[in-house]
């Protein structure tokens, strides 16, 4: 009998597992390992009717280990490259049988603590790098685009080291109006985005007509999805849409004519739908 994992290219026809190339194996006749030939290599103890053996696949550590009866064997494979493995099992006697579990019931093998294990083990090795020094302009570029691209904490982390903490400290605030901004606009919150764009920033709805348009058009389409009031929608888009329009068919806006299409109007609201994905800040 012998338990593993494979590729989907291996055929699990008439072999036992880790007997071809591709394919993962730990026997129980023998204890032994077999990895891609029929020539095993000691590895663990037998196993027999009664016992439970678990295969433990660790995609990030490239390796695969095995469990008998609750108790990690250690691990069998090292250097597993492959991205996709399925399980296998393999029985050659007259009789034999097995149950198997893939999640459905509780593991007899503490996976959780494993889990635990492999986490702290992969963070060590994180603390344990040292950020080679950067010169100063690099290390700003960089920042920059962390502070761009809404990334504060990342920002700062780097700032520490490159001696540019109190000035990323300054910029950490616009940061952080823009996430919300950001997050409010992936929610299809549109009516918020505008609120917090002509509190934080009004000039940018004055100066980019085209921006406005496209978020009240977004509005539109948010209001469509939700199911709102078809003569509500219609009105939205008749007033609304077709203000903006307007204004940015003008060549040269004046002033007040500026003024005129980002006025604060109340936006329909759309109804909650609890199924919408927001971002995570």
């Amino acid at each position: 009998m012998g338990i593993g994992v494979c590729t989907k290219a291996v055929p699990v026809a008439h072999k036992l597992p880790g007997w071809d190339k591709g394919s993962y194996g730990y026997h129980g006749d023998d204890g032994k390992k077999f990895r891609g030939c029929g020539a095993g290599e000691p590895y663990g103890p037998v196993y027999t009717t009664g016992d439970i053996v678990g295969c433990v696949v660790n995609y990030m550590a490239g390796s695969i280990g095995y469990t008998k009866n609750g108790i990690f064997l250690g691990h069998a494979f090292v250097d597993v490259h492959e991205r996709e493995l399925y399980p296998i099992v393999g029985m050659r006697s007259e009789g034999e049988c097995m149950e198997i579990n893939c999640g459905l019931e509780p593991f007899c093998y503490d996976l959780q603590s494993y889990v635990q294990e492999e986490r702290s083990r992969v963070h060590q090795i994180i603390h344990k790098v040292q950020v080679p020094n950067v010169d100063n302009i690099s290390c700003r570029c960089i920042i920059s685009y962390l502070v761009q691209q809404g990334y504060p904490e990342s920002a700062l982390a780097l700032a520490k080291s490159c001696g540019a903490e109190k000035e990323v400290e300054k910029t950490l605030e616009g940061i952080r109006q823009r996430r919300k901004v950001l997050d409010a606009l992936l929610a299809g919150n549109i009516p918020e985005v505008l609120q917090m764009l002509r509190t934080v920033a009004p000039q940018i709805l004055e100066l980019r007509q085209d921006l406005l348009f496209m978020l009240r058009c977004q509005h539109f389409i948010e209001l469509v999805k939700s199911g709102a009031d078809m003569a509500l929608i219609l009105e939205y888009g008749s007033n609304e849409l077709q203000a903006v329009y307007d204004c940015d068919a003008q060549t040269t806006p004046s002033a007040e004519a500026s003024k005129a299409c980002t006025h604060d109007r109340r936006l329909p609201e759309a109804p909650c739908d609890e199924g919408k994905m927001e971002s995570e800040g």
